[in-house]
Formats: structure tokens, sequence, C-alpha cells
């Protein structure tokens, strides 16, 4: 017992990454905690704990870029995430009077090709009190679009979005370079939409798509992940839940084909359960999408498993009996995949102001000592705000 009890010690240390990482750092098939620093304010220099966050990664300086957020406060800051120095740099404070209105379950995507974030939607009430933003109300912030420049770290208002949608669900396409949205609430009006638009980058104008599909595109859908796949050139939307207040969230897997504009079912012999907040990354690696964590229809639970779709077999794998850690729960989290680094990077959520690492290879798969951590975990609500 006491041997047994050693190599889980020993396990755990080794699963602590060292202050400054690079790939070969981070064993593969575990997640790892990444022991990162930062130069904010509070919690230790990191981001914090915050709900409804979304993040991008920006391959030319090869940095994680968040933006905004929920905790105690609807939030504005803008936070980059070095991997190979391991720290996390505040770029702009909030309340930021040159920037956006702070706000959550927005949609922020980077456009390699202009070199630049785009961000749009979300909600963004509640501008009162000693945070609000300077600025902030002086303007018309449900529609608005905007671009941030990493290299001069400015803002920039672009054009107007064709909603101010909640939670949608939006990806980037680098062949047409458009931007695909799909789903979210309507101005917080609780109205689930199953709308399908195309944003063109060059522009920042917007395409609604009509019903193309021999096949219906997917239900209502809010809080889904949604991811492209290069090695297809299709859009992968797994999960999600049919509207605000509902207890309905499903595990359907669907692929939208951004060249012929139509959607498809598809009907994978197994799934992951039925889940929202996961996050999902496509590993140009191996080129399989990774899929993990999320929160249970009943809102109860949070999960701490791993999934792999293959979209040349249309097959999901559960993996997580087979990691060497399976980490902890994670739902309000959000990933993305380094490919310079060949590592999926899951920023701070609700669960913890740390970030995780996991490199995934198919050829080191071994066991963990147990193959129980992936089932469902419960929730933990750290002062996040309520939201659908």
């Amino acid at each position: 017992m006491i041997a047994w009890l050693g190599v889980l010690l020993v396990t755990a240390l080794l699963d602590l990454a060292p202050a400054g990482v690079f790939a070969d750092d981070i064993r593969p098939n575990a997640w790892v905690a990444m022991r990162s620093t930062g130069n904010g304010p509070d919690y230790g220099g990191l981001p914090g704990r915050r709900g409804w966050i979304q993040v991008s990664y920006d391959p030319e300086s090869r940095k994680v870029v968040m933006f905004g957020g929920d905790a105690w406060t609807y939030l504005s800051d803008l936070w980059e995430y070095d991997f190979t120095k391991n720290y996390w740099r505040l770029v702009r404070s909030h309340p930021d009077p040159h920037g956006p209105c702070r706000r959550d379950n927005h949609n922020f995507v980077y456009d390699p090709v202009g070199r630049r974030f785009w961000m749009w939607n979300g909600a963004t009430a509640d501008n009162t009190g000693r945070n609000a933003q300077p600025g902030c109300s002086q303007h018309d912030h449900h529609q608005d679009q905007w671009t941030y420049d990493a290299v001069a770290n400015t803002w920039t208002r672009q054009g107007r979005s064709p909603d101010r949608m909640l939670a949608a669900a939006a990806a980037y396409d680098p062949v047409s370079r458009t931007i695909v949205q799909f789903g979210g609430d309507r101005a917080l009006t609780s109205n689930t939409t199953d709308s399908t638009f195309l944003m063109d980058v060059a522009t920042g104008r917007w395409t609604q798509l009509s019903n193309l599909s021999s096949t219906p595109p997917p239900s209502t859908n809010l809080q889904g992940a949604f991811v492209y796949m290069a090695n297809v050139r299709k859009f992968l939307l797994f999960g999600g839940r049919n509207g605000s207040g509902s207890t309905v969230a499903h595990n359907q897997t669907w692929l939208f084909d951004p060249q012929r504009r139509k959607w498809e079912r598809a009907l994978p012999q197994n799934s992951p359960p039925a889940r929202d907040l996961h996050s999902i990354v496509f590993d140009s690696t191996n080129g399989v999408v990774i899929l993990h964590g999320g929160r249970s229809a009943d809102r109860k639970t949070a999960f701490s498993d791993t999934w792999i779709y293959d979209p040349l077999r249309n097959a999901w794998t559960d993996i997580t009996p087979s990691l060497l850690d399976p980490g902890p729960p994670m739902h309000y989290g959000n990933g993305v995949y380094d490919p310079i680094n060949r590592v999926m990077l899951m920023v701070p959520g609700e669960w913890s102001t740390d970030t995780y690492g996991f490199r995934y290879d198919p050829a080191a798969r071994s066991a963990s000592p147990s193959g129980t951590f992936h089932l469902a975990n419960p929730l933990r609500m750290l002062r996040i705000r309520p939201h659908p």
C-alpha cells in the first residue's frame, strides 16, 4: 500500500510542468498542471477563475490570447499566454476605456492572413458600480464588432454583427478566409436560433445561409463545441444545449462543409455523453479532434473525460481509461491547439486558476492507476455569475 502511494506521488510530481516548458516536457497522454506564472494583480499573477471565456491561438507570436469572461463582474481585460515561458501577461487591464464593452459568452477568432483577432457577440449588461467601464454606455454595443491587433495592442471597431448572439459557435475556415457562426441565443431573449452565418474577414460582412442541405442543420443550439478540421476541410459541431434554461443537452455530431455550404449529420457508432461547456480542438499533428470536459445535461456534474474523434473513420474513442492522468473536471474552460509545440492548452476556467497542457500520442497509450477518474464529478460553482 505504501509503495503504491509512493508511485502515485512520484507520478503527480512528474505531471507538474517546470517554469519554462517545451513540447517534450509535457508527458504524452497526461493532463499536466502547468504551474504558470503571470504579471496580473490577483491570483498570483494569473487571470483567475472565470466563466464563459473565449480564447484563440496566434501562430505568428505563438501565443494564446484570452479576452473577457465573467467572475465577480463582466470583464474587459485581455491576456496573452506564452507556452515556452509558461507565463500569462496582462496586456490590457479591466476596465478598458478604449476597448470593447466588458462581456462574456462572446466569440473571439483569429484570422492568420489578416493577422488580427475578431471579437463580437456576448452579454454586455450591468455596466455599473466601481468596476463600470468608462465609455461603454456611450455607443451601441449590442451588435458591435471589433478587431484586435496584437502587435500594436489596439482594438478597432469593425462594422456590425447580424445580431447580438449569446453562446454561439464560431470558427475560422482558412481556405475561404471566412468565419462560420452557428446558433446561440438572440440578444438575451432566450430565443435560441439554428441560423448559420458566414463572415468574410476581408470586409467583416456577414451572409446568412438558407437551408441548402438535403438534411436540416442542427437543432437550436448554444454552448456546443465547434472546430475546423483541416484534413477534411469541414467543421465539426458536437453537443450543446437546446435553449437557455433547458436541461436538454445532446450528444449529436454534425459536420459543416463550407465549400458546399451544407450541414450533414454524422452517425458514429459511439459518442461522448451529452454535454455543453466542453472544449474541442483540432490536433493537426495527428489529424484528430480532442474533446475534454464539459457540463452534464442536469447541470449538476462536470466531466473530466477525454475523447478523440477521427474524421477519416467517423469514430469517437474514449481514451480516458488509458491516460496517465485524466486531469480535473473542467467546464467553463476553453482550449486551443498549439501546432508548433504539438500541445492542447486548456486555459483557466471555473475549476482552477492554473493552465493545463495535454499532448496526445496514439503510440504512447498506457493505463492509469484507475480508470474511474473520467466519471462525472460534482459541479463546483465558484463566484461565477448565473447564466444560461
